[in-house]
Formats: C-alpha cells, structure tokens, sequence
C-alpha cells in the first residue's frame, strides 16, 4: 500500500500540467457538472487516508483503540472532505472566474474549516502514529525545519502573510488568470491554515503556548480574517477586476453584491470556527472566576484606585523626629 501510494504520489508530480485544474474557463453550461481530478489532489488525499489508517491500526494493535474511535475517523473524513471536495466539485469552476463568494467559500473551507478538523481529529498519541518508523528515518534531515515551521512565532506570521499576500488585489486577479499561481495559492492556504490550527489545538501538546497564549492566536486569526471581510463588505467598487469583469452574472448577481456576499461567507466560516476555538479555550477560565468578580477586560480597562501610602508617610514622620530628637541631643 506504502508503495502504491508512493507511486500515485510521484505520477502525480511527474505529470505536466497536473497542477491546472483548468486553464480556461469552464464554459458557463457546464458550471454544474464540472467535477474534476487533479492528479496532486487524488494523490495526497490518498496518502493521508493511508497514513491515517495505518496509525488508526497501529493504535489499536498497541490496546488504545479508544484513542482512535469513530469520532477521530468522522472528524478525520469530514476534514479531508473538506479540503478536496472545494477542489474537485464544480465549486472550483464557479470561483475560478464567475462568482467571487464562491472563491471566498472554498478559501475558508480548504484554509480554516478542513484544517481545523484535521487537526482536532489527529490530536494526542494518534498525531505521533501518523507517520511510519521507516518514513520517520528519512524525513530526520527535515526535522529541524519542520520544529521551526510549528514554532508559534513562525506559523502564526505565515497564516497572516499568506491571507493577507494572497487577497490583494493584484495578487488575487493574478492568480485567476495564472493556473500556476492559482494552484500554489491553494497549497500555501492548506499549510498556512493547519501550521496556525497546530498552534490553537495544541494536537501533540508540545506546550508551546499556554491556553491564555493559544485562545491570543485563535483571536488573531479572527482579527486579521476580519480585516479582509471589513476591505471587502464597505467597499464601494469591486476590488477584482476579473470578477467586476465577467459578462456571464451567476444567479444574476452584481459583481459588487457578490463581493460583500464573500466577505459574510467569510466572516460567517470564521464565526463558525475561530469562535468555537475561543468559546472553548476561555471556557475554563470563565467558570473559574467568582460570580462577582470583575471581568479580565473591565480589569484592564477600569483599575482600581490606587491606594495611599500612608506607610511612607508614616515613615518619613518618624525620620523628621527622629532628626529633630538628635538635633535637641546636640
């Protein structure tokens, strides 16, 4: 199975073009029939299928089957179905030219949503099973790079500079008429999405940030993710010119009106995900707090009156006697 899978990998790599869905655009008669499979992506969702199995089995072999149950294995399909399905399903047809929330949704759903599931699906012993002794051996080589890839101050500026590099303007229309790019962007938005997940989720819990540090990230992913949905909803002009320059209107929809559609697609998906995380994260901390206790925000906004001294008042009364009493000894 290791070799097919190998093999698979390889010829997908191997074959020209294999990372251009489709260089043209689809005609617009064919939107909602236009499945396609790109080599890379059959191949890779092949590979984690096989590399999760193994690890699943693995686990089990070793008596922790229940760390591996049937939760771990939906979380893990929806994930990767999530990832691929963007990719292969007349979604990508319809985002590639006509519809910008299209885009929009299968940018969230291959960059945060299937991420974050993938993820939470691998947490615990099942993340260290994942790869095999034998391909352990030789990635040693990459090892240092991939400690430094999962650092928080490496993988969370990665997450932002690949979000926010990859919606400028000239970038994004750039992608759309170069399929190259277009691929690459997806493939940097997959990596970007689950080196910022490792960071919330903490799946080998390396401790790298406490709970505090990892629900900050999760804030952060919203915050910047809230930048782009801002951009794009009070916007009085279509910010793509590929979009604000298509004939053929899906569903009948402006070009301006499909932009802010894209940005609550966007704040919607983040919404969904990002705020579960911070729901989740906080929650100990909320239950934690007295009934009337001040909240952690009103304490940074409203500190209590600072208290006199009156010790050092007492103090230096106590000096100026005690020089007045020698001065009189004098």
């Amino acid at each position: 199975m290791a070799r097919l899978v190998a093999v698979l990998f390889l010829a997908a790599l191997a074959v020209p073009g294999a990372a251009s869905a489709h260089p043209r655009p689809v005609p617009p008669s064919e939107l909602s029939t236009h499945w396609i499979a790109p080599p890379a992506v059959v191949a890779l969702a092949v590979l984690a299928v096989s590399l999760f199995v193994q690890a699943v089995i693995r686990l089990g072999r070793r008596g922790r089957a229940d760390l591996a149950g049937a939760d771990r294995v939906l979380l893990f399909a929806v994930g990767l179905a999530l990832v691929v399905l963007p990719l292969v399903s007349p979604l990508d047809g319809v985002a590639d030219r006509y519809l910008l929330s299209a885009h929009m949704l299968q940018h969230v759903l291959i960059a945060d949503a299937g991420p974050a599931l993938l993820v939470v699906a691998l947490r615990g012993p099942l993340a260290f099973f994942l790869l095999p002794a034998p391909v352990l051996r030789r990635l040693v080589a990459l090892r240092p790079l991939l400690r430094v890839l999962v650092r928080p101050d490496v993988a969370f500026p990665i997450w932002v500079a690949t979000i926010l590099g990859w919606h400028f303007p000239s970038a994004y229309d750039y992608t759309l008429l170069h399929p190259w790019a277009h691929e690459l962007e997806h493939a940097t938005f997959v990596l970007a999405g689950t080196l910022a997940w490792i960071q919330v989720v903490d799946p080998t819990r390396r401790a790298h940030l406490t709970r505090g540090g990892r629900a900050l990230v999760a804030f952060g992913m919203f915050a910047f993710g809230t930048a782009i949905v801002d951009g794009l909803l009070f916007s009085r002009a279509s910010a793509y010119a590929v979009y604000a320059n298509q004939p053929h209107r899906v569903f009948g929809l402006s070009a301006l009106l499909d932009q802010r559609l894209g940005a609550v697609v966007m704040f919607a998906e983040q919404a969904l995900t990002v705020g579960t995380a911070l729901a989740l994260l906080l929650r100990p901390s909320l239950r934690s707090a007295p009934s009337g206790a001040p909240s952690t925000v009103a304490r940074l906004c409203h500190p209590p009156p600072r208290r006199r001294r009156r010790w050092a008042f007492a103090s230096s009364a106590a000096a100026r006697s005690l020089r007045s009493s020698s001065r009189s000894v004098r």
